[in-house]
């Protein structure tokens, strides 16, 4: 995803917080800080601060949600690392495709 897709879905979040409809955590019921689709067919991920604050990843994510200044920092990065460690809490594992630079043996 681009920083603008991402942008324009942290605006629809924003919205629906505007309306009052708030997302809660499947976890422990407090308001999630994001939810996604997962890569993996009908799995939702949820990035809540109180659940997954102690998760690298999840924790770096929230701090670049909470903050603005933080806005600077490389986004898609941030958010493939947090949807890998999801994920692989989750029991899945990623394999990355062949011709990814961002693949590591």
């Amino acid at each position: 995803m681009t920083d603008g897709e991402l942008h324009r879905l942290d605006s629809a979040v924003d919205r629906r917080r505007e309306d009052k409809e708030r997302v809660s955590c499947s976890r422990c019921g407090r308001e999630v800080v994001l939810y996604w689709r997962a890569p993996a067919p009908g799995v939702m991920m949820e990035l809540c601060e109180d659940c997954d604050g102690h998760r690298p990843a999840a924790a770096d994510l929230i701090r670049w949600k909470r903050d603005p200044a933080r806005r600077a920092v490389d986004l898609p990065l941030l958010f493939e690392m947090w949807e890998t460690e999801t994920m692989e809490a989750m029991g899945f594992v990623f394999h990355p495709a062949g011709d990814d630079p961002h693949a590591q043996d």
